[in-house]
C-alpha cells in the first residue's frame, strides 16, 4: 500500500483530506504537523500514522516525507514561501501537491518542472478551491469566447 503524507494533516483542509484518505483502503496515511499532541490524537482517531514536522527545519521535513509516494502540502500560507518542501519531496522521490492559491507561488513552482520530469515525478501547485473552481469554469465557458485576456478572482 502506498504512503500518502499530508503536511498540516490535522488542520482545516488537511484534516478533511487525511480523514477522507484514511477511510479508503487504497493507501496508508501519514499526518504531519507541528503539534505532536493534537496531531497524534487526530492521527490515532482516523487510523493514521503521525510525524511531528516543522517546515522551517529541513531534517524535520525530510523525516516527515521520507518513504511517501505522494506528499500533499496543506500547511499554508504559501504567499512569500519558498519551494524547499517541494524540493525535499523530489530529493526523497515523492510526488508533490499543494493547496496554494497565491498566484506567484503557484506560477513559480514551474521552476521545479525539469527536475520533476527527470525523476518521473509530479509537482503540482494550486490544487485548491479557488484555482480548481476557476479552472473548471474556464474549461466550461472558454468555447463561448474568441479570446480570454484576463480573469480576476476575489478572495
Amino acid at each position: 500500500m502506498r504512503l500518502v503524507t499530508v503536511l498540516g494533516g490535522y488542520g482545516i483542509f488537511g484534516g478533511r483530506i487525511s480523514e477522507a484518505l484514511a477511510r479508503g483502503s487504497d493507501c496508508r496515511v501519514r499526518v504531519a504537523g507541528r503539534n505532536p499532541t493534537v496531531g497524534a490524537n487526530f492521527a490515532h482517531r482516523i487510523g493514521a500514522e503521525f510525524r511531528a514536522c516543522n517546515l522551517d527545519d529541513r531534517y524535520s521535513v525530510r523525516k516527515a516525507v521520507d518513504g511517501s509516494f505522494v506528499v500533499i502540502h496543506t500547511a499554508g500560507p504559501f504567499q512569500g514561501a519558498d519551494y524547499r518542501v517541494a524540493e525535499l519531496c523530489l530529493e526523497c522521490g515523492s510526488h508533490y501537491i499543494d493547496l496554494a492559491d497565491g498566484r506567484e507561488f503557484v506560477v513559480g513552482i514551474s521552476s521545479l518542472n525539469d527536475a520533476a520530469v527527470a525523476k518521473e515525478l509530479l509537482v503540482a501547485s494550486g490544487v485548491s478551491s479557488t484555482p480548481g473552481i476557476t479552472a473548471a469554469i474556464i474549461e466550461e465557458l472558454r468555447s463561448e469566447f474568441l479570446e480570454i485576456d484576463e480573469i480576476q478572482t476575489a478572495p
